[in-house]
């Protein structure tokens, strides 16, 4: 009842961000905070961000006359899906239970360069979301 509560009051992502700082985790779940987070995140991607943003591609190609708004809107639209996976592969790369797991697979985002990763991460998500319109 409680979670359903913070889903229904549109607190999901604050809670779960808390929850991640925290390193909370309740016994209550059968996952971590930070793996529901990134469970989450991918709900949302699914079901919100990117059929919105096909949608608002859609309208457009049907009344062009909309102009820059509505192209400035895609845009946004884009770049919160490029954000939001760049956030997803950035917080599995950087957590430490799955780098000690599969050294092979995780670190690619080497220490010193994790700003420049997250953001070229993050421009290559929003241009491949956008290619794919």
């Amino acid at each position: 009842m409680k979670e359903g509560l913070i889903t229904v009051l549109f607190l999901r992502p604050f809670v779960d961000a808390w929850r991640v700082n925290r390193k909370q985790d309740d016994v209550d779940h059968l996952t971590d905070s930070k793996t529901e987070a990134i469970v989450n995140k991918g709900i949302e991607l699914a079901t919100e961000s990117i059929p919105g943003c096909v949608f608002q591609c859609y309208v457009l190609l049907l009344n062009p006359e909309l102009g820059r708004g509505a192209i400035a809107s895609i845009l946004v639209s884009a770049f919160t899906t490029g954000l939001t996976s760049a956030m997803i592969a950035y917080d599995h790369d950087t957590d430490e239970p799955h780098r000690q797991l599969q050294p092979k697979f995780y670190g690619y985002i080497k220490d010193g360069r994790r700003g420049r990763t997250f953001f070229l991460m993050m421009m290559i998500s929003t241009l491949h979301n956008l290619s794919r319109r």
